[in-house]
């Protein structure tokens, strides 16, 4: 098919192997149906593009050039004179605090450190390629983190639409959202259109088409990321689960996760809602934690085992569901899958399955008062269920083959639905409320750091509530930044 309208796009491209073919793959799509696609990489060397016939690029640049040592670095002051204070910088890290268990530390807290100068250094290269590339349309890949959401800022400044794009949930699709992330409670097209597709029936022929993608996925054993299973652990597994036991399932995921870091619910972090279900686990029971197959620290977890803790690296989560009496997760899109199996699904963070009628959750269930007995016992509404995987497979998700569907979303890209405020950091308002705490700590800090106070007199006075109001990098830190 050839575009109705064909747009000049520019694809901002994530670091690593994984995000270069997902890249690759879009962006051949796109420029197959006659879009000019450049790419933009955050800041290393462009990576080796899958082998195959054809290329998914006009043209390939970098925001940084030479790697990320080569990115100008400008004082605050610096980029108050050449941007104006367009961007909310703190409000836009958020992610790296939560994940760092906001860090008091100097580069964190004063916003003149070498970690603000960086990206204040990425801000202004992103606005001036902007400007000179005068995309009709921006893909910007990783929204949760700080360069995506100064890159999405810029675009909401310049009135460029954007579309934020993420790994999908199943091979051989795209995640493209206008609106904001599927872990960005409230911001996602997830929850913008289900309240409209909730009350809608399936027709029989949909009952059918999701019925037969199920029974496919089954079969084909897939998931988001490859599973393997070993003959060892999965004897292990049979040795370890004596009959008449029953299992829970605890597939773990990766601590800086986007959902996890954005998804705590009322937990502290990943590791803390481990020890709750480690504690939970009451005679009868067996609970299997199975280790995230990118994990880069997968023995982090060894500590956890127990007689009735068993640690699993080498197991297909396939082979886990059959056995699960229970599955539970932290904001994991194997909570989704599980799902899928007719499993019931305990949440412990906000995935975008969650507090929608099919799952137990922890972020509105009482702790003290949970029992896994009824938990084993609920049985979420199949039809709702339905519906709502009909929605995310064949509406919120794009195959790669359905180019209709893609030029579809493209066009759906939009730069006016954001206010003022947010314009400033898109995403902003989808992090934990108590992560406001911290950036309002940075905001009364900038005020005894410009006075030339050593870090910790700065901490300690900058501690009690009110000292300043938090504001934007005009306020009164900005006015001495700027005459210094």
């Amino acid at each position: 098919m050839q575009s109705s309208k064909a747009k000049r796009i520019a694809v901002f491209v994530y670091d690593g192997e994984e995000s270069s073919t997902l890249l690759w793959q879009l962006g051949t799509a796109l420029r197959s149906i006659g879009h000019e696609v450049i790419g933009i990489d955050y800041w290393l060397t462009p990576t080796s593009e899958p082998s195959g016939t054809g290329t998914a690029w006009d043209a390939r640049i970098s925001l940084s050039d030479q790697g990320i040592h080569s990115i100008y670095r400008p004082s605050r002051a610096e980029y108050l004179r050449l941007c104006g204070d367009d961007i909310d910088f703190p409000a836009c890290m958020q992610h790296v605090f939560l994940e760092h268990g906001m860090y008091e530390g100097r580069d964190f807290l004063y916003m003149d450190s070498a970690f603000y100068r960086e990206h204040y250094g990425f801000a202004y290269r992103a606005e001036q390629l902007l400007r000179a590339l005068r995309p009709e349309v921006a893909i910007i890949q990783q929204g949760s983190r700080p360069v995506p959401a100064i890159i999405a800022a810029k675009c909401c400044q310049l009135a460029i639409p954007f579309l934020i794009l993420e790994g999908p949930f199943f091979a051989g699709h795209f995640l493209l959202d206008a609106h904001g992330m599927h872990f960005f409670p409230g911001l996602s097209r997830i929850d913008r259109f289900w309240p409209q597709k909730a009350n809608q029936p399936l027709t029989e022929a949909q009952q059918v088409r999701i019925r037969e993608f199920v029974a496919r996925w089954k079969g084909d054993r897939a998931s988001k990321y490859e599973q393997h299973t070993s003959s060892e652990e999965l004897e292990r597994l049979n040795q370890f689960l004596q009959p008449g036991e029953r299992l829970v399932v605890l597939p773990d995921q990766i601590p800086g996760d986007a959902s996890v870091v954005t998804g705590l619910g009322r937990f502290g972090s990943q590791r803390e809602f481990l020890e709750f279900w480690v504690n939970k686990i009451t005679p009868g029971w067996k609970l299997v934690i199975k280790a995230h197959p990118k994990s880069k620290e997968p023995e982090a977890l060894n500590s956890l085992a127990r007689d009735n803790v068993m640690i699993a690296r080498q197991l297909s989560i396939h082979d886990l569901f059959v056995r699960a009496s229970i599955v539970t997760t932290m904001s994991s899109n194997v909570g989704f899958e599980a799902l899928l199996y007719g499993k019931p699904v305990v949440t412990g963070g906000a995935p975008h399955y969650a507090r929608r009628g099919f799952t137990i959750d922890l972020r509105t269930t009482m702790l003290t008062g949970f029992d896994l007995s009824a938990a084993a016992a609920f049985q979420p509404p199949e039809e709702l269920f339905e519906r709502y995987a009909h929605h995310i497979i064949f509406e919120y998700l794009i195959r790669e083959a359905d180019l209709d569907a893609l030029d579809r979303r493209i066009a759906e890209a939009d730069a006016t639905t954001w206010s003022p405020e947010s314009r400033r950091a898109p995403f902003a308002s989808a992090y934990p409320r108590f992560a406001r705490k911290f950036l309002d700590l940075i905001d009364r800090y900038q005020h005894f750091a410009l006075l030339g106070l050593p870090h910790e007199e700065c901490l300690v006075r900058a501690s009690p509530a009110g000292a300043v109001h938090r504001g934007s990098l005009s306020g009164p830190g900005a006015t001495l930044a700027s005459s210094g």
